[in-house]
């Protein structure tokens, strides 16, 4: 009888604890990566998070020569004093980008969603490349959901 109800007890903190609220989905769609008027589509895709729990190099965009991989953090935010900030997520994305040659470039942004926000962005970053007097610009934007 002891190890039934352990085991009851044990099953229903397991259902607490998938249904607590630590893991949320981001979907990553429209992924276009544009480099002197030539628009290219990246990858689309799905992405889990634990709160507070940083995942490496989710890949956006691989070509021959351009590799574009992501660190995606989400973190809930907590204040004594405001209960607007307190209910808020924020995602921190740092941007790596690399050319066939070497060449690297970073970028880093921070994205804040409160309580009545749909959680939705578009991101649009850019990344310079240096090669003497003629700089390669390349432009990625997607879309990004939380669920």
């Amino acid at each position: 009888m002891k190890l039934a109800i352990a085991t009851i007890g044990f099953m229903l903190a397991q259902m607490v604890f998938a249904q607590s609220g630590d893991y949320i989905t981001l979907n990553i769609t429209d992924v276009k990566v544009t480099e002197n008027n030539n628009v290219t589509a990246g990858m689309d895709g799905t992405v889990d998070l634990k709160n507070k729990q940083k995942l490496h190099n989710i890949s956006l965009y691989r070509s021959a020569g351009l590799t574009i991989n992501a660190n995606i953090k989400v973190s809930s935010n907590s204040s004594r004093r405001s209960s607007t900030k307190s209910g808020s997520i924020t995602l921190d994305v740092v941007y790596h980008s690399e050319y066939a040659d070497g060449k690297k470039d970073k970028r880093t942004a921070q994205y804040v969603f409160y309580l009545d926000n749909d959680r939705s962005f578009v991101a649009k970053e850019q990344f310079v490349f240096k090669n003497g007097l003629k700089p390669r610009q390349v432009k990625l934007t997607f879309k990004g959901q939380l669920q």
